[in-house]
């Protein structure tokens, strides 16, 4: 078959999976093949291809046929559910390399099925513009890459600006708090007593009997 796509575009909130004939995680010498469309919200390359095969396999793959050794896969994708993530790297083979927003924030050679953090845990503040970018270089042999984005919400106890607050018990903000989203739950109660700004960036979401009370 012929190659489709254009491997520039990141996917919206989706991850654009692209395929290259020849390893080279630079992309210098890589030779463009074709696409799928992976709508996930962790990229997971097994829940498409096999570890012996390639990303040409998958079901909904278009574009040229890949070999199974000596190549690379290149997966964008540019929106997320606003919040503050852990990236948890849980295995990759061979050579991983992860982008956000065009800085260089993971790159490991070889392979691993031992689960680890990004950067020790580093929190990062993702929203509908964040672009990450995930390339995985194939040697021989297996071939495979899961990463997972871990969300980590803030219950109103601390200004994490960026994170997604989610109340679940009856809550008064003590501080001024600026957050990308707000989910007050079920038959609780957030408080915003007079003199504090609650600042919420995107979406405000108040679930059955709860109640977001602004005093003045």
């Amino acid at each position: 078959g012929l190659t489709k796509g254009d491997p520039t575009v990141f996917g919206d909130k989706v991850w654009n999976v692209y395929g290259y004939n020849k390893s080279d995680i630079t992309l210098k010498t890589a030779v463009y093949a074709g696409y799928y469309v992976d709508p996930n919200p962790n990229a997971n390359s097994t829940a498409f291809w096999t570890t012996t095969s390639s990303p040409s396999t998958a079901s909904n793959w278009q574009g040229a046929p890949m070999p199974i050794d000596y190549f690379t896969v290149v997966s964008k994708r540019k929106g997320f559910a606003c919040g503050q993530y852990q990236i948890q790297v849980a295995n990759y083979d061979d050579d991983l390399q992860i982008f956000v927003d065009g800085i260089e924030v993971f790159y490991e050679k070889g392979n691993t099925d031992t689960p680890v953090l990004v950067k020790n845990g580093q929190i990062f503040s993702l929203n509908s513009k964040t672009e990450i970018e995930i390339r995985l270089k194939e040697n021989a042999g297996g071939a495979k890459s899961s990463v997972i984005f871990i969300n980590v919400p803030n219950s109103g106890n601390g200004n994490a600006n960026g994170s997604a607050l989610v109340i679940s018990t009856n809550t008064e903000l003590k501080a001024d708090l600026t957050v990308c989203s707000c989910t007050v739950n079920d038959k609780v109660t957030l408080t915003v007593p007079k003199d504090i700004t609650l600042t919420v960036d995107e979406d405000i979401k108040v679930l059955g009997e709860g109640k977001l009370l602004i005093l003045n």
